[in-house]
């Protein structure tokens, strides 16, 4: 989505409703069709092809296009070297493909738990010295604050006048 739904009325027309009846429907033809999660550099890739597919040509990063077998709707492909779009096509039983990004990411990479801070003392007093971040100051309401005293007190200056002049103004209407 190029917008936030959350920001329109979209949801509550028929339209979104096709559209996400759709957006499902096209989903459970790419599964259906054999479609594979993104894969890691040097773990096996086991994609899955439609029934009735028994070979299946495979061009992966820096290698030639193979054959592959694949047995009972799976094949499997040894683990890719280099990170890139491993795209696998097949004729049989009818004309098919499937696109398989391979990243370089590892669990240890994304991992995002704390990790314990481990200080080492050992160099004694000539080691790095340890300190606390500065600490952040949030401005934006003592600025807003002061905006707002400028606004008022500009307000003041601006119409002070006038208030004499319509009090006098209303003193000589009055029929005494």
């Amino acid at each position: 989505m190029g917008f936030d739904v959350g920001e329109s009325d979209w949801p509550l027309k028929a339209s979104f409703v096709l559209f996400v009846r759709n957006v499902i429907e096209l989903a459970q033809l790419h599964r259906s069709q054999g479609g594979a999660g993104p894969a890691r550099t040097g773990e096996p890739l086991r994609i899955a092809l439609p029934n009735g597919v028994t070979t299946a040509k495979v061009s992966a990063p820096d290698q030639a296009e193979r054959e592959i077998e694949s047995k009972g709707g799976f094949a499997v492909l040894p683990g890719v070297d280099h990170a890139g779009v491993v795209r696998v096509h097949w004729n049989t039983p009818h004309v098919g493909s499937v696109t398989i990004p391979v990243n370089l990411t590892s669990e240890a990479e994304s991992d995002i738990r704390a990790k314990p801070v481990a200080i080492d003392t050992s160099a004694g007093a000539e080691g790095a010295v340890v300190r606390a971040p500065d600490a952040h100051h949030e401005w934006t309401m003592i600025l807003a604050l002061i905006a707002t005293l400028v606004l008022a007190f500009d307000l003041y200056w601006y119409t002070r006048g006038r208030t004499r002049i319509a009090a006098s103004a209303r003193q000589e209407r009055k029929p005494a």
